[in-house]
């Protein structure tokens, strides 16, 4: 997939990671994403993409931008490539719009390497610092739009690190990875996020199973919510042996956070099965609700 949507990338370039992500190239990349983990459309892009550590083709197409010009700088004067190379240097001195000056603007935008002053500079050896620093540009943009999502509030408290996340290949079971992986994303059926598409303010967006008069969110569901009680205490216990410290308190406030974040096979087995439950008990309560009251 990746050489097909790469293919002549190479002539056409963008500096903005926010711009990036709207152009038709990185929605492809999205989908693909976002169809592997079996999360719905409505789903975040950048936590898609992260809980993959997939990066952004952008980071892709200046990695080969910047190695096509170390190809035309090694070119004879001659050659037709290096001539329309050297007539888009040309352009860019005379503060026209070409190639040569969207490549610099490039180096520019991202503070890529102050040592370059033209493309010519840029050799093979630069190509990995180059790409080093776009990656971390990119990680410094998407740490501060999940900081800044409030639809990604308990995604930012277990997402760490930006690779792919290991429960992933641990869970055989596809209905149970794809339920947790919704469950990590904020794409499930809790009022904390369906409450967003009927404009109910967060505070409202109360758990209907319970009498509580919390608000339905994730750690509702993993810590206090009555509804499943039984199959909380049972999978409380069952985690008892896994724990790496006997003195991991299994009440403390962030114990639905360090349960998310463990990487141990059979902590993230008992927490897929658990999540599953929950949701198959919360629809066959809420549908028996709604029976109920015709």
């Amino acid at each position: 997939m990746y050489v097909f949507l790469l293919y002549n990338s190479e002539v056409y370039v963008k500096n903005d990671f926010n711009n990036w992500d709207k152009l038709p190239i990185e929605k492809v990349h999205f989908r693909f994403c976002k169809l592997y983990l079996g999360v719905g459309k409505k789903a975040s892009n950048i936590a898609s993409r992260g809980e993959l550590g997939k990066f952004p083709l952008i980071i892709n197409i200046f990695k080969r931008l910047f190695k096509y010009i170390t190809h035309l700088n090694s070119l004879s004067e001659t050659a037709i490539a290096k001539q329309a190379f050297l007539i888009s240097k040309d352009l860019f001195t005379k503060q026209n719009t070409s190639y040569y000056r969207k490549a610099m603007d490039i180096l520019k935008a991202f503070n890529l390497n102050t040592e370059i002053t033209d493309l010519e500079s840029i050799t093979t050896e630069l190509i990995q610092p180059i790409t080093k620093r776009l990656k971390e540009n990119y990680l410094t943009f998407w740490k501060h739009k999940l900081e800044n999502s409030s639809k990604l509030t308990f995604y930012s408290t277990i997402k760490i690190d930006y690779e792919v996340e290991k429960y992933l290949s641990i869970i055989k079971d596809s209905n149970k990875r794809k339920t947790l992986t919704r469950f990590r994303l904020s794409n499930h059926s809790l009022q904390i996020e369906t409450g967003r598409y009927h404009n109910i303010a967060r505070e409202e967006r109360l758990c209907n199973l319970c009498h509580s008069g919390e608000v339905e969110n994730e750690s509702h569901l993993l810590l206090t919510c009555e509804a499943y009680g039984d199959t909380r205490v049972n999978f409380i216990n069952s985690l008892k042996n896994d724990l790496t410290t006997t003195e991991t308190n299994l009440n403390e406030p962030t114990l639905s956070v360090d349960i998310m974040k463990s990487t141990a096979s059979n902590t993230t087995l008992k927490l897929s099965k658990f999540i599953f439950s929950c949701f198959e008990e919360r629809l066959k309560q809420l549908e028996a609700g709604n029976a109920g009251s015709h």
